[in-house]
């Protein structure tokens, strides 16, 4: 399987998230997140998002299934943490390596989530450099 990692604007997103994945024909992977302004905090959406595809594909969660549950989801927080989703066990999986990734780079999680609250709320072109840690 071959994986593309990519950077997007939020605005660009199929539907309001932070992170997306999708199979192609070829059974390719191809994930796109959106920008943090922060190469490292890029990537641990990456890894998130990358980790939960290749978990709902070996448990056999389809994309179709996901897709379905995240747009038609009107809860709070993240559809991957409602009892009722069907890659809850992927998302939670991926969750936990996003945060051991998180404190390998030095990146406070407390401050990592609330960068990705200000993008998901359209503060994306607020200053980021308390998140950076170079």
């Amino acid at each position: 399987m071959k994986i593309t990692l990519e950077v997007i604007p939020h605005a660009q997103q199929r539907y309001p998230t932070l992170g997306d994945w999708q199979f192609d024909e070829n059974g390719d992977l191809h994930v796109r997140v959106s920008s943090t302004g922060n190469e490292y905090c890029d990537a641990l959406l990456q890894l998130h998002e990358m980790m939960e595809a290749i978990a709902c594909k070996r448990y056999g969660v389809s994309e179709k299934d996901v897709d379905e549950f995240d747009f038609a989801f009107k809860g709070e927080g993240e559809p991957g943490d409602d009892p009722m989703c069907p890659y809850r066990y992927p998302h939670f999986f991926a969750t936990n390596l996003e945060r051991i990734s998180s404190h390998a780079l030095d990146i406070p999680w407390d401050r990592y989530e609330a960068l990705l609250e200000k993008i998901e709320h359209g503060n994306e072109t607020e200053n980021r450099t308390a998140e950076q840690k170079d």
